[in-house]
């Protein structure tokens, strides 16, 4: 399968070669590291351009090989683009001159296109950490916490949507977090740079193991049974009177 994902990929990236307006090219996640895609990988890329030629890149979609085949095309709020092939492929990109992507952040990536600036483009990016993944384990396990007691106030209101997602969303990438500031992984290279929640399976497998069960319940079984799990992870590290407080305020203590 990696072998396909390689030709698919470089067919976008021939075509997109074949453009004087396109200075640069990264591969992101999987579409660098090949030999880890599968049926389900996705292609995600920088695409750098010159001054100006943004749009061609967002709004249209005629770069694509078999662009005929796109089904779904998306223009996201930040400028970035998906599109559906018929066939179930899937992409993703980013847009902009090699100075605009040395100010974004990337983890794992290769450039596949160089015409002056991207490699330097992408290096900058990559060594910018995620503001919301720099946090110590004290202010995670706090955000945990918090995430929790808002989530399940919004639950007992009534809100059980909202209040299921800050649940399962909210406080599940809080802790994560914590995992990563307080704990080893048994597989450093799965830890993604940007996404907390992916591959923890490999990163973290017994912590997964435990949120996968936990987020399978309604929303307050879930944080209860969120809190339980990180009280035990993080026994010496969690803040005991919040947990107190918290256990006592949803009538968690017996």
């Amino acid at each position: 399968m990696a072998h396909d994902f390689t030709q698919w990929r470089d067919s976008v990236v021939a075509s997109l070669s074949s453009r004087d307006d396109v200075v640069g090219i990264a591969g992101l996640g999987s579409t660098a590291a090949t030999t880890r895609a599968d049926e389900w990988s996705d292609l995600d890329l920088f695409i750098m351009v010159a001054p100006g030629a943004h749009d061609r890149y967002r709004h249209h979609v005629d770069w694509l090989p078999n662009a005929d085949d796109v089904v779904l095309h998306l223009v996201e709020w930040h400028g970035g683009g998906k599109v559906l092939f018929r066939d179930g492929r899937f992409i993703e990109w980013g847009v902009g001159t090699p100075d605009e992507v040395a100010t974004w952040v990337a983890g794992e990536g290769t450039v596949l296109l160089d015409r002056g600036g991207a490699a330097q483009a992408l290096a900058r990016a990559q060594a910018t950490p995620f503001p919301v993944n720099a946090i110590s384990l004290p202010d995670a396990l706090a955000a945990f916490v918090f995430s929790l007691h808002l989530g399940v106030a919004r639950v007992r209101r009534g809100e059980i949507v909202s209040g299921g997602e800050i649940v399962r969303s909210e406080a599940v990438a809080a802790l994560l977090r914590a995992a990563r500031a307080g704990l080893t992984p048994s597989d450093p290279g799965a830890v993604d740079a940007i996404d907390v929640r992916r591959r923890v399976e490999r990163a973290f497998p017994d912590l997964a193991e435990g949120i996968a069960a936990a987020v399978s319940q309604d929303p307050e079984p879930a944080a209860r049974a969120l809190l339980a799990l990180a009280s035990a992870q993080f026994r010496d590290a969690i803040p005991a009177d919040a947990v107190a407080a918290l256990s006592d305020r949803y009538g968690w203590s017996s």
